[in-house]
């Protein structure tokens, strides 16, 4: 502990000191002064820990010289000293900031005391400031790697080592990830992503804490869908063999699932964010390379992909598997489409691309043939959960997701049909093709028409007529696109014996023309 002594008598001054230097080696009179106004100079010269002080002083008294010492922002500990027990100053002492208030003649054992109370103060002080610095500077970087404006200068501050972490050199960032979304709802894919994010950031602790090697800043919050982790001490290259030789090695203790890592060199704090977006694209590439290799930029750069190959013939069986409900069939067209990413190294973009496509063409088609299906499929939170995506076992699982529910949504909605509903929807998906009418259904059912229509209206929430309709014309559709029909012979293919009626009414529900529609959207061989 580093001290100043200002007090006007010397003798008493100098016993001051004296006392000072036998109570303990490890405190330190750095300066003394006979009077406040040198005080105020010996203590910006020496910036001590304490300065003991006498009251009534001539030319300055302590009180004055320590109200001006905190208008000029000086840190320091400050000990009373006075000849009379007279504690008017203790009020305008306490704003001061003054520790301890001791009556002359001090003895050894009263200052002992007061030295020792003040020192164990300032260890106190000196843990929780190193503990706010460590925390300041993680949020400087957490701004950083954000794209906030003025962390760059904010962490000039901190260069010059005294947070503990030097700021000075290139920087390393780590990314993390582990795991795949859970399959059920929302609230148990955050909870397992929180999981994961939990047991990266324990696992990256208890590794670095370990090691001296290098200094890290380790962030408590997902950044990106990432587990961050900033390095400093050693070149990248050092870092690079340190991930490659021991981190995939310790982490594999903790048993991860799916853990993904990757690493990008930064040599300006300002490039923080530029580096966090090259990092996120960097872990797309785990689709090529799979959950075990650490990324780098120049791994990445060595990796020879081939041109996109779309499986249309999957989409194809999955427009008729929708057409047709036959939505049991969906499940092994998405374990196919899944498995078709896998055989050759595609670009990761595309990769995305094409199962956002797949996911659009399987919703979007949901949404023409059945609105209140759809409102159930939750298309932008699966679309959200595609572009998020990191691993191949992600995209298979945002997938397969969509796939349960419709089949589920599915079964939950023809459960709920009563015994009339469902045996009428049997004979219009066996019968549509030959011209069925609400008359001829109600008959064979036994039941008048209106009866008929008052029980489509309640269960299935649209009218007969206009299920009718949207069903034969979805037909319609599957036929203009999957075969080499002409268009009148589509029409008589579902039900209408007049190929301009039918042309109208295509039309009416699709908003397009039924011959612009074959060829904007025909996949046929043909």
């Amino acid at each position: 502990m580093r001290i100043v002594v200002v007090e006007d008598g010397p003798k008493i001054r100098r016993g001051i000191v004296n006392l000072i230097q036998k109570i303990s080696p490890s405190y330190q009179v750095v300066g003394e002064a006979a009077n406040g106004r040198d005080g105020i100079r010996v203590m910006g010269d020496t910036r001590p820990d304490l300065v003991i002080v006498d009251i009534r002083m001539p030319e300055m008294s302590g009180l004055e010289m320590l109200q001006i010492l905190k208008e000029r922002g000086l840190r320091h500990k400050a000990v009373i000293l006075s000849a009379y027990s007279d504690f008017s100053f203790a009020q305008q002492a306490i704003t001061l900031g003054v520790s301890e208030y001791l009556l002359k003649p001090v003895s050894a054992e009263k200052l002992q005391r007061a030295l020792a109370a003040i020192d164990r103060e300032l260890g106190e002080e000196s843990q929780k400031d190193q503990s706010s610095r460590f925390l300041t500077l993680k949020n400087i970087f957490q701004d950083l790697l954000l794209g906030k404006a003025g962390g760059g200068q904010e962490l000039q501050r901190y260069s010059n080592g005294e947070s503990g972490f030097d700021c000075s050199r290139p920087f390393v960032l780590i990314g993390a990830c582990s795991g795949p979304p859970a399959d059920g709802p929302a609230g148990e894919r955050d909870r397992n992503r929180a999981r994961g994010h939990a047991g990266l950031r324990q696992a990256f602790h208890e590794l670095f804490t370990r090691q001296s090697r290098f200094q890290f800043l380790l962030f408590d919050v997902e950044i990106a869908g990432l587990t961050l982790l900033v390095l400093t001490g050693r070149d990248p290259a050092a870092v690079a063999a340190f991930l490659e030789s021991e981190l995939r090695v310790e982490i594999g203790r903790y048993a991860l699932p799916d853990l993904a890592l990757g690493w990008v060199a930064v040599q300006y704090p300002e490039e923080l964010h530029s580096k966090l977006q090259q990092l996120r694209e960097l872990f797309r590439w785990t689709l090529i390379f799979g959950t075990g290799e650490i990324l780098t930029p120049a791994k990445v750069a060595r990796c020879a992909t081939k041109p996109l190959v779309y499986p249309d013939d999957l989409e194809k069986q999955a427009v008729t598997a929708v057409s047709r409900n036959l939505y049991g069939d969906l499940l092994n067209i998405g374990a196919e489409f899944s498995a078709w990413w896998t055989r050759e190294p595609y670009p990761p973009e595309q990769i995305i691309g094409s199962f956002v496509r797949f996911i659009a063409m399987l919703t979007n088609l949901i949404k023409e043939t059945d609105p209140e299906l759809f409102k159930q499929v939750r298309q932008q939170e699966l679309m959200q959960q595609v572009l998020n995506a990191f691993t191949m076992e992600q995209l298979k699982t945002a997938l397969n997701d969509l796939m349960l529910r419709l089949m589920r949504s599915r079964a939950a909605s023809r459960s709920n049909y009563g015994l009339i509903v469902t045996k009428a929807l049997r004979l219009l998906e066996e019968h549509y093709h030959l011209g069925i009418t609400r008359e001829e259904l109600a008959a064979r059912l036994h039941i008048t028409p209106e009866y008929l229509s008052m029980l489509f209206d309640k269960e299935v929430g649209r009218s007969f007529t206009a299920y009718l309709k949207n069903y034969r014309i979805n037909k319609a559709k599957e036929l203009l696109t999957h075969t080499g029909m002409k268009i009148y012979e589509v029409a008589g293919a579902v039900g209408y014996a007049d190929p301009k009626y039918f042309c109208r009414v295509f039309k009416e529900v699709t908003g397009i023309p039924a011959g612009e529609y074959q060829k904007c959207f025909s996949k046929s061989d043909g």
